[in-house]
């Protein structure tokens, strides 16, 4: 009898389509029809969108927080403060 391998967590070479995806399903369009440059950045937290919240003027327009981040800010509702 096999075990199941455990999960493993994606290596920057699977996240990388992930923004890829993105960028073809979202960013290329606004751009075009917009003329406003986006750039996705990585390692975004709470507390970095907290700072950026503070900021004035901030540097971000929209932050994605995934997993219990995600949970906190929705309790919190920092966005409520942009």
């Amino acid at each position: 009898m096999r075990r199941p391998q455990a999960r493993r967590s994606p290596s920057p070479a699977t996240a990388a389509p992930t923004t890829t995806n993105i960028t073809k399903a979202f960013l290329t369009g606004f751009e075009a029809k917009t003329g406003i440059k986006v750039n996705l950045g990585d390692n975004a937290s709470l507390a970095l969108a907290k700072l950026q919240a503070a900021a004035n003027p901030a540097q971000w327009d929209i932050v994605e927080l995934d997993g219990p981040e995600y949970e906190v800010a929705v309790r919190q509702k920092p966005a409520a403060a942009l």
